[in-house]
């Protein structure tokens, strides 16, 4: 979605991130397009078992005020709940540090149910 107006009028969103390519966008723009959704579902997926990281996801951790944000697929649980939460707070409020350690937990896949 290029068009910045027109993102304006969607408030419910589902994401398929690939995480071993570029995303093509930044997290400035993630936030922008984003930020104060009613509804954020981030599906992480890659093509090969283990390719890559997180660091896709890592461009969603500016987003906020989202009403409900899911984040699935290929990644590391703790670190997909603590993204929710964070895409959840409200715009200036912290989170703390990220509960990954650099290469831990990749290549896990988390589904949308609890």
């Amino acid at each position: 979605m290029l068009s910045a107006p027109r993102a304006a009028l969607i408030t419910r969103w589902y994401v398929s991130v690939r995480l071993d390519a570029d995303a093509r966008f930044s997290g400035a723009a993630a936030a922008a397009a984003f930020s104060g959704a009613d509804a954020l579902e981030v599906e992480a997926w890659q093509a090969m078992f283990a390719a890559a990281d997180h660091e896709v996801l890592r461009l969603f951790e500016g987003v906020r005020g989202v009403a409900c944000a899911r984040v699935r697929g290929s990644v590391a649980p703790a670190y997909a709940r603590w993204l929710e939460a964070r895409m959840m707070r409200a715009p200036g409020d912290g989170l703390g540090e990220c509960p990954l350690e650099a290469g831990a937990g990749y290549g896990l896949w988390v589904d949308g149910n609890r």
